[in-house]
């Protein structure tokens, strides 16, 4: 293997270097593009690095386009890893069942499970003899005792009856064939459990599961598999299946050839097992023709490329953070070292500060070193390589070439002239090349080549059409039509989308358009925590309906509050329980590790919270009561919600609110209130109402009043939090335990939107006209990182994954800060002249009477 080291000035030559570096690969060594590999320690570089190979004219792919979906090998093989720890739980089962890669057909795969079904046989009963009998019958509530000769002869009698009325042809048939089923898919796969209990080595485990593997013929069976996907048209799932049996042969065996000597619990293996599967067949990027492979240093290490580029290898970069909860954490490192080695250790120590995807084991790869080149590069002194790379430079001898000042235009690397004149038709980079006479001599020719080869691209330019180019100061169109391209022909729109888009329009872009993701991190507190809540909250308030189902309306307070005496850990314990079995993927916190401890801090959450909501049950101004839990809407579910956008047009929307609460007041239809959980301190605020910053809560109404016309009056919506609230306090202050209890309420409070009927329904439609009002900016091509506020103390860059890509972030948030509603209000009264007396000077009555006023658009310029 050679290696080049490189060193740039800015990230911009860093990019179009290795652009024209891979062109020249191309042009003159005739290399074909899936030959070459892009990796990127920084994903900032995506954008750029795209948008230097489109404008170079080279093929590449970077998108995969199966990452949420894995396949069906991926599934096969987790479901089967399940299994064996977990044992013969039906939502382990079922998945091995259906793969196409264990022998039944789907008709078959629901015979087994109806017929397992209708005996009771769950978990290890699947076993159980007596089950496949026609003599086994359900058993009754408490057994009977025969006390007499006559009750036994009786007994007798009626068995034989039993046993004459079951025992038909068709009945024997029916269970022998039962009986066939199982242990043709699952006899080999008990034996595999029985023997993985029994071993106690990292190889033991590796060789069993081979075994079991080509007992089963997977291999055939693959073929077999990926024959009928090329036929189907389905090219990529077919290639993620290969490369998948491919990684999971080769994960194997580098477990075979570890130490014998070293013990190993199944549990442990299957958990390295699994989650090296997951990390790497999940993220391969599926071969779709003979492109340039670009993507993360995780994602190149699947592929086998001749030559590989590797970006931003700066400190900062590389070695990259691992996994806070998964393999890349040292604690996880130091126990499994041992069992695979440690193969890079003189060059890449197993510590804290080398800590990065890195080992001939797949488990830590970054790359596997092709064998022809290697070139890493960073922007930045050379005092700042990371420490892996001056290592490799150093056990190479290799040196370091630095590029330092622009790129010239003659430079043959880059200088393609389309990409020339777009750069300097740039705003500031206009007079780049005039002050000298070779400078200008080049911009005549170049324009010259244009005028003769490109004429639409000089006109594009000279009539200052910035087309796809973000200006300096943010601002972005696109041509109309191709928005409607990349939004399809029918958009259905969530919620978020749009509040998303009404922050910040390239936000939207960036997202949702370009689709750019960061770089996958799992942390338990920001990415499971409050799945695991609402979880929970949905299991504890499906008990709640079902006491309700049985208690008298006039009761309801009595048993809220009866819930709220009674509730203490070990109850909501046992909701974590349940949610646990209804959600299989929840064992996660029953692990050892931060996922573990992020279990017992949402234990504390919920309790609190918990309480909060049956006290806001019982002394509430109205009888609400729990209603409904987890309620969607979408063309998905069949009652997508449509709103008419003009005379031609129709908007459709989709979303899923957290609980729907119903109140019976009088005669007529319900009241209703929308309830979205919030596991920070998300308020209602009524400007974000106003200029349609929020659009949840009142969309969702909408939604609800229309989807059951007649049944149901919108009254409220709200947002309950989830949190263990805290106090802070000054150092020389002790608070009292009054205080401390009066703010713990104010912080567990609802935050609802609390207006009248009338203002209410005057919100809902305002906030549907500014549903429009974006769809329309959108549509009209308006992409600007144009970020708007209503608080000053807040910023929707603040934690925004592309800020680096907007111009904006240059130190400070140029965001625009919306007029409050007391000024818009006093601008009516101006142009109205009405009585300023008659409003309260409160945000809600301020939104109130500003919507009564029949206003709804406002120019903030």
């Amino acid at each position: 293997t050679r290696y080049a080291f490189h060193c740039f000035d800015k990230t911009l030559s860093e990019v179009r270097w290795t652009a024209g570096e891979v062109r020249r690969l191309l042009v003159e060594e005739q290399l074909q593009p899936a030959q070459i590999g892009i990796a990127l320690a920084d994903p900032g570089l995506a954008l750029e690095m795209q948008l230097a190979l489109r404008e170079l004219t080279i093929p590449f792919y970077t998108a995969d386009v199966l990452q949420d979906a894995p396949g069906a090998l991926q599934r096969f093989l987790s479901a089967l890893a399940h299994q064996l720890r977990f044992g013969w739980e039906r939502e382990h089962l079922l998945p091995l069942l259906r793969s196409p890669y264990l022998g039944l057909s789907p008709e078959e795969c629901d015979q087994l499970e109806n017929f397992w079904l209708s005996r009771g046989m769950r978990g290890d009963l699947i076993w159980a003899p007596e089950r496949y009998s026609v003599r086994w019958q359900p058993q009754t509530a408490a057994p009977l005792e025969a006390e007499t000769a006559d009750e036994e002869e009786s007994g007798a009698e009626r068995a034989e009856d039993t046993e004459e009325q079951l025992q038909t042809v068709q009945e024997q048939h029916l269970l022998d064939r039962m009986l066939a089923l199982r242990d043709q898919a699952l006899q080999g796969l008990r034996d595999l459990s029985t023997r993985f209990q029994s071993s106690r080595t990292a190889s033991e485990f590796a060789q069993i599961l081979l075994a079991f593997l080509s007992g089963i013929d997977l291999g055939s069976k693959l073929e077999i598999y990926r024959d009928r996907l090329l036929t189907e048209g389905l090219r990529d799932e077919a290639e993620l299946e290969a490369k998948t049996w491919n990684h999971c042969l080769r994960l194997l065996g580098e477990f075979s050839g570890v130490d014998d000597a070293a013990l190993l619990p199944p549990e442990d293996f299957l958990y390295y097992f699994e989650e090296a599967l997951d990390v790497t067949s999940r993220q391969r990027i599926p071969a779709n023709g003979n492109q340039v492979l670009m993507g993360g240093l995780n994602q190149l290490a699947q592929e086998n490329v001749d030559y590989l580029f590797v970006l931003a290898a700066d400190a900062a970069h590389l070695p990259g953070k691992g996994f806070s909860a998964g393999l890349l954490t040292a604690p996880d490192r130091d126990r499994i070292n041992h069992y695979l080695g440690n193969h890079l250790d003189t060059l890449l120590p197993a510590s804290e500060e080398q800590r990065m995807y890195a080992s001939e084991s797949h488990l830590y790869s970054l790359f596997d070193l092709p064998a022809r080149l290697v070139s890493l590069s960073f922007t930045g002194t050379p005092a700042q390589a990371a420490p892996v790379f001056e290592a490799l430079r150093a056990a190479q001898t290799g040196n370091l070439a630095e590029h330092r000042g622009p790129l010239s235009l003659r430079d043959p690397l880059w200088a393609e002239p389309v990409r020339a004149w777009s750069m300097l038709s740039s705003p500031g980079r206009r007079d780049l090349l005039r002050d000298t006479d070779a400078g200008q001599a080049d911009l005549h020719d170049l324009r010259d080549y244009l005028a003769k080869h490109h004429p639409s691209v000089l006109t594009l330019w000279e009539n200052k059409t910035s087309l796809r180019e973000i200006s300096g100061d943010g601002t972005l169109r696109l041509d109309s039509g191709l928005v409607d391209r990349l939004l399809g022909d029918a958009p259905v729109w969530s919620v978020s989308q749009l509040e998303r888009y009404s922050s910040c329009p390239f936000s939207f872009f960036a997202n949702y358009l370009l689709r750019l993701r960061r770089r996958e991190e799992w942390l338990p507190e920001a990415a499971g925590f409050g799945t695991l809540l609402h979880a929970v909250m949905e299991v504890q308030q499906k008990d709640w309906q079902e006491q309700l189902e049985i208690t008298r309306p006039e009761d309801y307070p009595a048993l809220f509050r009866r819930l709220a005496e009674e509730l203490d850990s070990q109850k909501l314990s046992n909701y974590f329980a349940l949610a646990k079995a209804l959600d299989p993927s929840l064992s996660l916190f029953w692990e050892r590790g931060q996922a573990f401890g992020s279990r017992y801090k949402a234990l504390g959450v919920a309790l609190v919270s918990t309480a909060a909501q049956l006290r806001e049950f019982a002394e509430g101004d109205l009888p609400w009561v729990p209603y409904m839990e987890e309620w969607s809407f979408g063309p998905e579910s069949g009652n997508a919600f449509i709103a008419a956008y003009n005379e031609s047009e129709r908007m459709y929307f989709r979303g899923r609110i957290d609980r729907v609460d119903a109140a019976r007041v009088g005669e007529g239809p319900d009241l209703v209130r929308m309830i979205d959980y919030k596991s920070g301190m998300k308020r209602v605020s009524y400007p974000d109402l106003f200029y349609g910053i929020d659009l949840q809560l009142p969309l969702y109404l909408s939604a609800f009043e229309d989807l059951n016309k007649g049944e149901y009056v919108a009254r409220d919506a709200a947002y309950a939090p989830l949190l263990k609230p805290s106090f802070r306090a000054p150092e020389t202050e002790q608070p009292t335990e009054e205080v401390l209890a009066k703010d713990r309420e104010k912080k567990l409070r609802f935050s609802s939107i609390d207006l009248e009927p009338d203002s209410l329904h005057r919100l809902m439609r305002h906030s549907l006209t500014k549903a429009f009002e974006l769809v329309t900016a959108m549509r009209g091509g308006e992409l600007s990182a144009s970020p708007r506020s209503t608080d000053a103390g807040k910023s929707p860059c603040q934690y925004c994954d592309f800020r680096a890509l907007c111009r904006l972030d240059r130190g400070e948030f140029r965001v625009r800060q919306e007029k409050p509603l007391s000024q818009v209000w006093a601008e009516l009264e101006t142009q109205d002249n009405q009585d300023s007396s008659a409003v309260p000077k409160k945000s809600k009555d301020y939104l109130a009477a500003i919507l009564a006023a029949g206003e709804t658009e406002y120019d903030n310029e």
